[in-house]
């Protein structure tokens, strides 16, 4: 969903107003959001989504190499609750990406577990969080 509103104080920094502005003639319907959502006063637009990139990362095949087997077990299975098995198996497929709080959730359990080190994830990317 683009944004119209070039009267916000923060358009130029919005991803959707950005990428309004930069359409083509290709697209033959986009959908806009309604000028009726459009925040009044010094409200903060809820659907505001900044330019600024995330880093995400993708696959934990390798995370628990290098840890000792009692940490590893109990990493796995606190992972496993937070994430559900599901989940857990979609990073682990690298079908979907971890994104900054599934990053920070899974080194909060590293770290209750004694492991001071960064989790090995497999590959790193950056991408625009909608």
């Amino acid at each position: 969903m683009l944004c119209q509103n070039s009267g916000c104080d923060r358009a130029e920094t919005c991803l959707r107003y950005r990428c309004l502005l930069d359409l083509t003639d290709e697209p033959v319907s986009v959908r806009v959001l309604s000028p009726r959502r459009y925040p009044h006063g010094e409200a903060a637009c809820d659907y505001y989504c900044t330019t600024e990139k995330i880093r995400i990362a993708w696959g934990i095949k390798h995370i628990f190499n290098g840890l000792p087997y009692e940490s590893a077990r109990n990493i796995k299975s606190e992972l496993l609750s937070h994430f559900g098995r599901t989940k857990y198996y979609r990073f682990f497929r690298e079908e979907v990406p971890l994104l900054p709080a599934d990053q920070k959730a899974t080194r909060a359990i590293f770290r209750r577990n004694g492991v001071e080190s960064e989790p090995a994830y497999t590959r790193f990317s950056e991408a625009f969080d909608w």
